[in-house]
């Protein structure tokens, strides 16, 4: 679908709102309206709304917001990158909700951050179901009411035929851009309405967001003074995308003489290295699993799936997974949520994005050796699974490679190497201790690239902090808060604050309610990440 910006505009504000429009012709950056509104508590802010033209005729118009306390701005500027996903689409170029009722005039979409909340995780996984985030607007409300920061956050997408067709894609290049374009726009809007640019700009990356943040740390952004990274893609996109490869492989193997037959979504019969440019998850690959969810003798296939990719039990599926003593206890499951679901969302459908992207297969093992440890591999042969012959059969098929095209453009978007002559930025990375979209894992990899340079300056600029939760940035707006406050003093006084700084209250009488926990764990380690390159 092609869309004009000038009709896109006209059908995504009336005349009436175009009130503020400020000349930015390098960044092509536009306000068309604002708000005055007030929070719980009493204070109120100015609410903006723009666009950010990118000159990508794909992507004509990137949305953002940015929110001014009316009073006592503190002088500093919190950025989000956000993750994955949007709270807004587009249909016959009309913006509509999640719930695809027109947007006649978006500034009146909550929360105040943009178009997706900075807490919009997933849902957590307990012993008692599942968790929904509590309040997603609270982080929010103490960051410019309480705090009195300003902030901006930029509602970046992918291609508009990805929108139209509700379908999530890979758009960190997006990103990367159009941050950048929107913390510029804040800073000249602060200029004009406050006096002055802020003094100091925090750039909060969540998941995929989390790649654009630590790509400014990295390149230490004139834009930014200090990165937060929750539920870090630390590993980089190269070999996080190597891990779909990996369950494709899994999926091929374990299923290959099921009726539906191996990994059904690649370009050709067997093919696990690229996906199909047209693979919708909601009506391809979802009715896939809800069949297999049906078929008992489909769980020893799919428990080798998770235990060679490194996926966590808890939570894996929809329903709870039996006990298989001495293994194994009973695990739960909820049909709302599961990460086998949500790991095939990005092995299939965002991959494709990223795949027709980068003009080629993205994701290799070459280099990949797959094993499971004799725990496991007694655990699968008591389930019948011929564990060894699926072994066997994935280390065969080390063949893998992606293309030039594909691996280009996920060292693009992004890798890290840190291997510049000056430290980084201050980088604070928060993670849940398990999360089975983005391993905790892969904190070790980032942890290690930095090791890798020899250089303790840069070492020192990372401090990473573990949440105790099952759930995939499943912060509460306490530990949001926590993280803030810790990257303040980092910049004030040039070191990071100790362990206490970060505390867990949940093993205390009386509870604070949900979205007032702290859970901070010390001394977790989250182990290597699955399949490391060989020497």
């Amino acid at each position: 679908m092609n869309v004009r910006a000038g009709s896109f505009l006209q059908a995504l504000l009336p005349v009436a709102v175009l009130a503020t429009t400020l000349a930015a012709p390098a960044a092509q950056a536009l306000v068309f309206g604002d708000r005055e509104r007030t929070c719980a508590n009493g204070e109120t802010y100015t609410d903006y709304y723009g666009g950010t033209y990118t000159g990508d005729s794909s992507n004509p118009l990137a949305p953002f917001r940015i929110v001014i306390p009316r009073q006592g701005w503190n002088g500093k500027l919190l950025a989000y990158a956000r993750g994955t996903g949007s709270t807004i689409k587009i249909v016959n170029g009309v913006p509509v909700d999640v719930d695809g009722q027109p947007l006649t005039d978006p500034t009146t979409q909550w929360p105040l951050l943009g178009f997706t909340p900075l807490t919009n995780s997933l849902p957590e996984i307990t012993a008692g179901g599942l968790v929904l985030p509590a309040n997603p607007d609270a982080f929010e409300e103490e960051l410019v009411c309480n705090r009195k920061y300003a902030a901006v956050a930029s509602d970046y997408k992918p291609d508009f035929d990805f929108i139209e067709n509700g379908k999530l894609g890979w758009v960190v290049e997006d990103g990367v851009r159009d941050i950048g374009l929107a913390v510029a726009q804040a800073r000249r809007l602060l200029r004009l309405t406050q006096g002055s640019p802020p003094s100091r700009t925090i750039l909060m990356g969540r998941s995929q967001g989390s790649i654009i943040a630590l790509r400014y740390a990295e390149e230490r952004s004139l834009l930014v003074d200090g990165v937060i990274a929750i539920c870090t893609v630390g590993a980089g996109a190269s070999r996080s995308w190597d891990t779909a490869v990996d369950v494709a492989l899994a999926i091929d193997v374990a299923f290959a003489n099921e009726e539906r037959g191996g990994w059904p979504w690649g370009t050709a019969p067997g093919e696990v290295g690229e996906v199909q440019s047209d693979v919708v998850f909601a009506t391809q690959v979802a009715p896939w699993l809800g069949g297999l969810f049906q078929d008992p003798t489909a769980f020893a296939r799919f428990e080798f799936v998770r235990l060679v990719t490194g996926l966590p039990r808890e939570g894996f599926y929809p329903f709870p997974a039996p006990a298989i003593p001495p293994f194994h206890g009973p695990s739960v499951g909820n049909p709302g949520f599961n990460w086998l679901g949500a790991i095939l969302l990005f092995a299939t459908e965002v991959k494709a994005d990223l795949e027709v992207k980068a003009g080629g297969a993205a994701g290799q093992n070459l280099d990949h050796v797959y094993s499971l440890s004799p725990s496991d591999q007694a655990y699968l042969q008591a389930l019948g699974a011929p564990v060894d012959a699926w072994l066997a059969a994935m280390n065969a098929r080390t063949i893998y490679q992606g293309s030039p095209q594909g691996a280009a453009y996920t060292a693009a978007y992004r890798d890290f190497t840190f291997d510049t002559r000056l430290p980084p930025r201050p980088m604070l990375s928060v993670h849940t201790t398990t999360d089975g979209l983005v391993l905790p894992s892969q904190e070790t990899v980032l942890r290690q690239t930095l090791d890798a340079t020899g250089q303790l300056l840069k070492r020192r600029q990372l401090r990473q902090v573990y949440v105790e939760a099952n759930g995939h940035c499943t912060l509460t707006q306490a530990e949001l808060t926590v993280a803030l406050r810790a990257m303040e003093l980092r910049l004030n006084r040039g070191s990071w604050p100790g362990d206490t700084f970060f505390p867990n209250n949940t093993k205390g009488a009386g509870k604070p309610p949900y979205d007032l926990r702290l859970r901070f764990v010390k001394g977790f380690d989250p182990g290597p990440f699955p399949q490391p390159p060989s020497p």
